[in-house]
């Protein structure tokens, strides 16, 4: 039978309060009642007179069972009042039916015994006893020291109450704060108790005799009414309240403007519905990002406009230039409200190869703002934008980002001297424009250089060397491999080592060919022109277009052996996304990894599925190859898009 017990004592849950300190559990018991306080004495023996050992006491009429209050005599009160000379806080919460024979003391003998007092609270009740004789214009004894006072259940339906208060206040020249709970009653009962007395306009008179004392240095007058928990609260503590719970006003305006930037441009105008504060702010914010899908949603089957019908291409094509009137519409109103400086600037819409609202914009952008970072993407591949010469117009540009337009400029223009990064997709350009857009760019450290062939005026196309010698400070690049073998093309392969890109420490080569030679001549010859290269991310084309057949293995060992020399001393990591694991592709892994003695990371991403076993035989292949650092090899299963952009 005493295993039983035991093994359920094992099973109950262990005891956590009593294993507290010391100090917590006084707290916790000092949150209860004093009543339920006590009743922890019937837990156990250790808890037994722990509620006797708390520091707080708090005696509460509603939840202790009082016995009826002993009365006191008036004399009684005044002399243990006149006996306490240092007092300074005073609670009398008490009645006129406490004292025997209803003998109350008048309000001159109770200010005398309180010579020191600084806080007093009392009921109103007991107000009327007090000056229910004859109240003195001045009290004998002034309240100097008085800097608070408080009155419980004041109803104001007797005059004496609100003579009290102001001879209070006469004789108090350091009252700070009056607080008075006011009963709730109804304008009737005020009128009618007011009525019952004969001289009503006694207490009037003592008002205005008050506001001749300019004495009187108040500084908080709470009045709370009883019932209804509502305070009439002055409007500067209003205004004040306000603001502490309005977290977001009171945050300084470089964080309000960081918020408002992160939304969009529609979200940010609606902001100004909030109040007067937020009615221009999101106008002064420096970021400007125009979406022709998000400002104005493009015309659906659910949203047609009235008397068209899209089976006609001629209202398909009104209905698109209202569409396209009312987004030039919202940017000019847009430019017109703007109260501050313009700093980054988007603009995404389809475009055709002329539009006279772009140019404006351009222009007024260039005239009146101090633009730093500018995207203009017109999303059209059939029909190229022709970007206006306002352009150059920008001095404090250092981010450019231009998609799907024509630079048809003559190779005249001054280029950009504060410009850092530079991202040029799909732009149609010439060879001598393009090399002189580079080389006006003295600060650039980051070129986006995605392109096709029929991208080139004339078909006609930088060489390697000048490519090169066009960037002296680049760092990061990115390049796309549909366009290399045309730059391979044109160069001539014992001049391919002339130029060096000293700084280059990032390289990207998007959807680079295996099925020739002229991806790996490209990036041979970078690696060779670049000593302090610490990072090569490749991504290799798998369309339906490589041709796996056409890789001649020899052809591509000899280019591996002709630049055998490279020495890749600073390169730690180096990726290539949808690995295929054929010959050329592991044949230039090995070559990476033995040339490169800080190599700490080969990242490789299949383009397949593979299982287990190959995944670990691609493994142990990569571990016997030769290398010359403790490199970690990583090989990860993916299936994405070959046309998404390798992660920068």
């Amino acid at each position: 039978m005493k295993s039983k017990r035991l093994s359920k004592a094992k099973r109950l849950p262990l005891d956590i309060i009593t294993t507290l300190p010391e100090t917590i559990i006084e707290t916790i018991i000092c949150l209860l009642p004093i009543e339920e306080a006590a009743r922890t004495s019937i837990l156990s023996r250790e808890w037994r007179y722990k509620w006797t050992k708390i520091p707080k006491l708090v005696f509460l009429y509603s939840t202790v069972k009082w016995k009826p209050l002993p009365q006191t005599s008036r004399e009684s009160l005044l002399h243990l009042l006149a006996n306490c000379p240092s007092l300074k806080s005073l609670c009398l919460l008490i009645t006129t039916e406490d004292f025997h024979g209803y003998e109350n003391f008048n309000i001159v003998e109770l200010f005398k015994c309180l010579p020191m007092i600084e806080h007093l609270m009392t009921f109103g009740d007991i107000i009327p006893s007090l000056v229910q004789a004859s109240v003195p214009g001045e009290l004998p004894t002034s309240l100097i020291h008085l800097r608070s006072c408080s009155i419980e259940e004041m109803g104001f339906c007797n005059v004496h109450e609100l003579t009290f208060l102001v001879v209070l206040m006469k004789c108090s020249p350091n009252l700070e704060k009056i607080k008075l709970k006011v009963i709730s009653i109804t304008a009737t009962a005020m009128s009618l108790a007011l009525s019952k007395h004969r001289q009503p306009e006694q207490h009037l008179s003592s008002v205005q005799d008050l506001r001749r004392h300019r004495h009187v240095c108040w500084k908080t007058v709470e009045v709370m009414v009883e019932g209804d928990g509502q305070r009439r609260i002055d409007p500067t503590e209003m205004e004040a309240k306000r603001l502490s719970l309005d977290i977001i006003t009171t945050l300084p305006q470089t964080i309000i403007e960081t918020i408002l930037c992160l939304l969009e441009i529609e979200e940010a105008a609606r902001t100004s519905i909030l109040s007067r504060e937020w009615r221009y702010k999101w106008t002064k914010i420096p970021k400007l990002e125009l979406i022709e899908t998000l400002v104005l949603p493009m015309p659906t089957k659910k949203t047609k406009l009235p008397d068209y019908e899209y089976t006609d291409k001629i209202a398909t094509a009104r209905k698109y230039m209202y569409w396209r009137c009312k987004f030039f519409y919202i940017i000019h109103q847009i430019l017109l409200l703007r109260q501050g400086p313009i700093h980054e600037f988007t603009l995404v819409l389809n475009a055709g190869d002329a539009c006279l609202e772009i140019d404006q914009i351009i222009l007024h952008l260039s005239r009146n703002h101090t633009v730093k970072i500018m995207e203009l993407n017109f999303m059209n591949e059939s029909c190229s934008y022709g970007i206006p010469f306002s352009i150059f117009s920008f001095h404090h540009l250092t981010d450019l980002q231009l998609d799907y337009c024509d630079f048809n400029h003559k190779p005249i223009f001054n280029g950009f001297g504060s410009l850092t990064r530079l991202s040029l997709k799909y732009v149609t350009i010439s060879r001598e424009s393009l090399l002189h857009l580079l080389s006006n760019c003295p600060s650039l450290k980051t070129l986006y250089l995605r392109q096709l062939d029929e991208h080139y005026h004339g078909h006609e196309h930088p060489n390697i060397m000048e490519l090169f010698k066009c960037l002296p400070g680049i760092e990061h690049l990115t390049t796309y491999g549909s366009i290399v073998p045309f730059f391979v093309q044109a160069s001539v392969l014992d001049e391919l080592t002339a130029a060096s890109l000293f700084h280059l420490k990032d390289f990207c080569m998007e959807l680079m060919n295996f099925d020739d030679v002229y991806g790996l001549t490209f990036l041979a010859v970078l690696m060779k022109c670049s000593p302090n290269l610490e990072k090569i991310r490749l991504k290799i084309n798998t369309n339906d277009d490589y041709d796996v057949e056409a890789v001649k293995l020899e052809e591509f060992s000899g280019i591996l052996e002709v630049y055998s020399d490279v020495w890749l001393e600073h390169l730690n990591e180096f990726g290539i996304k949808q690995f295929r694991n054929l010959k050329p592709e592991m044949e230039l892994v090995k070559f990476i990894l033995a040339r490169s003695p800080n190599l700490k990371k080969v990242n490789l991403v299949t383009c397949m599925l593979l299982d287990k076993n190959e995944e670990l035989e691609m493994t142990k292949v990569l571990l016997r190859a030769p290398r010359v650092s403790p490199v970690e090899i990583l090989v990860e299963n993916g299936v994405k898009d070959y046309d998404d952009e390798y992660d920068l």
